[in-house]
């Protein structure tokens, strides 16, 4: 689209030149060679090659990944380069959520990335994966990410997207979980910061949460020194 648009301009501008102060003499040949000319001094100019591609914004996404796939568009003019192209191949990685692309006339492209958001460390025997808040993989290191929450369970993180967004619906009880866990594939155990384990039912877990938000808000839940919470019998709340 930008290639299109300077070399509209160039004739445009070479259009004028030749009426104005030519075109008495010029002939069709002559007239070919003037926007060739200058077409050529617009590709071979050394102001317009790309001499640096820099991405900021990164925080998890190895940069020597980024670099590898763009690597080739060094060195080339600015104007035959398809920018939605560079675009397209850097969101087939799976971890960045969005990215804007800058440039200016000395070289120097700008590329803004956006990552997905790591949110559990989902654990399950002997290896651990960094995902997001839908339960999506995310090829993060762990190191980097040890704040999240643990998330437990065979298939957990296929279950965990629709899952939390009930959680979400209720706030002070979201800002206090430790720990997830999906049980035997049909219920959630939850553990608080406070070690209280939660022993959500198999199918009244979002009224369960509610419960469990209410006592937060009346400050009934840590007035006590439960252990556990056990929810697991319909219409009955059992502490120990």
């Amino acid at each position: 689209m930008r290639k299109t648009l300077i070399y509209s301009f160039l004739f445009i501008f070479t259009f004028i030149f030749i009426f104005w102060h030519y075109f008495h003499h010029l002939t069709f040949n002559d007239f070919k060679k003037i926007i060739y000319q200058n077409f050529e001094s617009v590709s071979d100019d050394k102001k317009f090659k790309v001499v640096k591609i820099k991405f900021i914004n990164t925080k998890n996404i190895e940069i020597d990944k980024l670099n590898n796939l763009v690597k080739n568009y060094n060195n080339k003019n600015i104007f035959d380069i398809n920018f939605k192209e560079i675009g397209e191949e850097l969101l087939k990685i799976n971890e960045i959520k969005s990215l804007k692309i800058n440039f200016n006339m000395e070289g120097e492209i700008k590329i803004s990335i956006e990552e997905k958001k790591p949110f559990f460390i989902w654990k399950y025997e002997n290896f651990q994966k960094v995902l997001s808040i839908e339960g999506e993989i995310l090829n993060f290191n762990e190191s980097n990410n040890k704040n999240l929450i643990n998330l437990y369970g065979l298939g957990a993180q296929k279950k965990i997207g629709n899952f939390y967004q009930i959680v979400r619906k209720n706030k002070q009880f979201e800002n206090i979980i430790k720990s997830i866990e999906y049980i035997e594939n049909y219920r959630w155990d939850i553990v608080l910061e406070n070690n209280t384990l939660v022993k959500l039912s198999k199918k009244n877990y979002e009224k369960n949460l509610e419960t469990l938000d209410k006592f937060l808000s009346s400050k009934e839940l840590f007035n006590k020194t439960h252990k556990m919470i056990d929810f697991r019998v319909d219409n009955r709340i059992s502490f120990y």
